[in-house]
């Protein structure tokens, strides 16, 4: 990926292992990340950090990801959003799919395969381009 389309990513998952795995390679290809270990500390650095991309799981201690999901779609209409979850609670599917009606983009079952990661990062930092070169 070009310097140009370096991406400024949040992680927002309270599974150590996915987060190190994400924040590892993610950095390793030159992206900026930031992390958060729960849905409201995800909102607070949204709000601070203003990323082009979140990766939000939806089951964590102290509130789900389908409330960081619609409290940052609130802050933020264009910011790519994808869910993240690999609990069956309440249904895999349903959780993906609740996340999806309150604003993420698209969504991920875990555990993912890294060509899907690298598949939203190109998506995402061809639309941050776009973006950049109209604003």
């Amino acid at each position: 990926m070009a310097d140009s389309a370096l991406l400024r990513i949040l992680i927002i998952d309270d599974d150590e292992h996915v987060q190190k795995s994400l924040v590892f390679v993610l950095k390793m290809m030159g992206h900026e990340i930031f992390t958060a270990d729960t849905a409201a500390q995800g909102v607070r650095t949204f709000a601070e950090c203003h990323p082009d991309l979140v990766f939000v799981d939806m089951v964590m201690p102290g509130g789900h990801g389908v409330d960081a999901v619609h409290d940052i779609r609130a802050l933020d209409a264009s910011v790519y959003i994808v869910a993240m979850s690999g609990s069956d609670e309440g249904g895999l599917n349903n959780l993906l799919a609740t996340a999806r009606a309150k604003g993420a983009n698209e969504s991920l079952g875990k555990p993912f395969d890294f060509n899907e990661i690298e598949r939203v990062l190109m998506k995402v930092a061809s639309l941050t381009t776009q973006q950049r070169r109209a604003g």
